[in-house]
């Protein structure tokens, strides 16, 4: 078996996801408030935080914790091995 890490990954937090940049959408929805974070394998725009991401995958869950909510992963393009390390992390 291969162990698969990913460096840095590029997100853009936003309140609705963005569905047409080949990217996945990470989103944290309870009654009172929707966090989408927008993550690329590369950089889309200046917007973009570059983030490690296993740093991503702590505040995703320090997020679910606060919010009493689970995080759910919805790939907008062909990034199958980026979804499967973040699904593996969060």
């Amino acid at each position: 078996m291969r162990k698969v890490t990913f460096g840095n990954v590029y997100v853009i937090p936003s309140d609705t996801a963005i569905t047409d940049g080949g990217n996945l959408v990470i989103s944290l929805v309870n009654a009172r408030i929707q966090i989408h974070f927008n993550v690329f394998p590369y950089s889309p725009s200046r917007e973009a935080i570059t983030m490690n991401a296993e740093d991503l995958s702590m505040l995703i869950k320090n997020l679910e914790h606060l919010l009493n909510t689970t995080a759910r992963i919805k790939d907008y393009g062909q990034n199958l091995l980026l979804r499967l390390v973040l699904e593996r992390l969060i």
